[in-house]
């Protein structure tokens, strides 16, 4: 091998064991209250006494059941975000991995929510804190309608009033 060819090897090896010493360790554990097993982030987990996730960093996207009733499907959580669990293993607050659509309270329709943004679901599975995905029109305090941009978070009341809507 040539002088040139040598140092191209020895500096592909050593990107190589760079990037293996960066990439994140697996911690396989069940989601406390249901049999979901989940691939978090390793030393990003939360458990329970029962050694069980209660909360943590996923080291993938993943298909997760919310809260609540309103849903039967599992929805696309985002890799390398923090996603927390209720008792019975449903996430109760996570980031999308992609635009979503979900129940909001107040509302019958559903209202597109933003990929790459945090959501968080009451008890019955409906987003009440979220950045919508798209421009729509919601009630605030009062009963007045304000129309929203893509982009904008909302916080909403159990009425399903906007108690804080803000555009990032």
């Amino acid at each position: 091998m040539k002088k040139h060819q040598i140092l191209i090897v020895v500096f592909i090896a050593s990107l190589l064991f760079s990037f293996n010493s960066y990439a994140a360790k697996s911690a396989r554990h069940a989601i406390a209250g249901s049999k979901t097993v989940v691939d978090f982030v390793e030393g990003k987990v939360v458990l329970n006494k029962n050694g069980k996730a209660t909360q943590g960093v996923l080291l993938r996207n993943m298909h997760l059941l919310v809260t609540g009733n309103a849903y039967t499907a599992p929805f696309l959580f985002k890799a390398g975000t923090m996603v927390k669990f209720d008792a019975k293993g449903k996430v109760v607050e996570g980031v999308l991995a992609m635009n979503t659509h979900f129940q909001v309270p107040g509302y019958t329709s559903l209202r597109l929510f933003q990929a790459g943004t945090m959501v968080k679901f009451n008890s019955a599975g409906k987003v009440y804190d979220g950045t919508v995905g798209q421009g729509t029109t919601i009630r605030v305090a009062g009963g007045r309608i304000v129309n929203l941009t893509k982009g904008t978070r909302i916080v909403l009341n159990a009425k399903g009033e906007a108690t804080i809507y803000k555009s990032r």
